[in-house]
């Protein structure tokens, strides 16, 4: 589904750089653990032919300094890549959200190219839903 959303926003993938950014959690244990899950599903998108895939959280329900930071640190990867490539951002979020105008609120001098879209907008989004939750339906209720 995230390399759906990306294809959407590239133009060249070998001029493009993807930055998956996520919501985030609250603590920093659990922040390397989202980001080792994005780079997971960053892999996916790789053999895609891009420069290179980012992975960031927002961390949006962190205290400030550490929202702040992760703030920053989003920053740093676009102005890190940009130019001279061109960056896809994707949020990797369920629904379009406040989640994404918060990212894109943060970004409002960025050289990117955004996806607005949610993972539940993508036609295979209910077949994904059904494969994870069958077996414990069928488990459960025999």
């Amino acid at each position: 589904m995230l390399a759906d959303f990306t294809d959407e926003l590239s133009e060249s993938p070998e001029e493009e750089v993807v930055l998956l950014v996520a919501h985030g959690p609250i603590t920093e244990a659990d922040n390397q653990i989202w980001l080792n899950q994005l780079r997971r599903m960053g892999e996916e998108i790789q053999g895609r032919g891009y420069v290179a895939i980012e992975v960031a959280t927002l961390q949006d329900d962190a205290p400030p300094e550490i929202r702040n930071r992760a703030v920053e640190d989003i920053r740093r990867l676009i102005q890190r890549w940009s130019p001279p490539h061109r960056v896809l951002v994707v949020p990797v979020l369920i629904s379009s959200s406040d989640i994404q105008q918060k990212i894109l609120k943060i970004l409002p001098d960025c050289p990117c190219r955004f996806s607005h879209r949610g993972i539940i907008s993508h036609p295979a989004f209910s077949k994904y839903i059904w494969k994870k939750i069958r077996p414990y339906l069928l488990s459960t209720y025999p």
